[in-house]
């Protein structure tokens, strides 16, 4: 698994790139280091690609979590993710 993150200025996009799998902690680690980045740096809209995850397997406490959580990209910033259809059939279940 890895997780690359780099940024467009001149866009004001963060890209997060996340391959191989996907568990509980690396999407809890992967949303904190989104919401670090956005309080250092500022808002920006995102692009999530997670056209390279071979397995997504977090658990449904994990995804309730996050919804607690303060919306690591705000409100009013353009949210897009990327992803195969099977990867999105494993997070709809």
């Amino acid at each position: 698994m890895s997780v690359a993150m780099d940024f467009d200025a001149r866009h004001n996009v963060l890209r997060v790139s996340v391959t191989g799998y996907v568990g509980n902690e690396i999407m809890l680690d992967t949303y904190a280091a989104v919401a670090k980045y956005v309080v250092a740096h500022g808002p920006c809209r995102a692009i999530t690609d997670l056209s390279g995850v071979t397995k997504f397997d977090a658990s449904p406490s994990a995804m309730r979590a996050l919804t607690k959580e303060t919306p690591a990209i705000p409100k009013g910033h353009m949210r897009v993710i990327v992803a195969p259809e099977d990867c999105k059939n494993e997070i709809l279940r």
